[in-house]
């Protein structure tokens, strides 16, 4: 079994798309944006199709300045380009709640209602959303019923 590293994949890229060449800079940069993207500092992702994305990108904005090569800064700015188009519904969120559009109470107590974060996640980025979680009670016969584990 070969294994693929992040050059080899950016080197099979550019020799198939005709792309730009990386210099070291921009390599060790999508190197870090995919290690990122998996979540751990010792391990990279295995969604080439991510880091294949993030080289077109930064090949693209390379050309568009006239560089002849791709650096490290063409590859933060096709991260924070693609961040700013994917991260939109997380922006209006935020904004909502700056707004007033979307009320948290962050003050006082309720009997069974609790503050939540949901977590969502668009393929490219993932972010919370608050939420209400509330809770009833009614009168029953004395048994606790676990709701995870109840078969119907």
């Amino acid at each position: 079994m070969r294994w693929l590293s992040t050059p080899m994949i950016i080197k099979k890229l550019i020799e198939k798309e005709k792309l730009l060449e990386f210099d070291k800079s921009a390599i060790a940069k999508i190197t870090e944006f995919g290690a990122r993207y998996a979540g751990e500092k010792n391990k990279l992702t295995a969604r080439f199709a991510y880091i294949a994305d993030l080289a077109r990108e930064a090949d693209f904005w390379a050309k568009d300045s006239g560089e002849k090569m791709v650096s490290d800064y063409h590859v933060i700015q096709a991260f924070e380009s693609a961040k700013e188009r994917h991260g939109l519904y997380e922006s209006k969120i935020s904004q909502m709640i700056t707004d007033g559009t979307i009320l948290i109470d962050t003050d006082g107590a309720r009997v069974g209602t609790i503050n939540g974060l949901a977590v969502y996640e668009n393929g490219h980025c993932t972010f919370g959303k608050p939420i209400r979680i509330t809770a009833s009670v009614s009168l029953g016969n004395g048994n606790i019923i676990n709701v995870e584990r109840k078969r119907v």
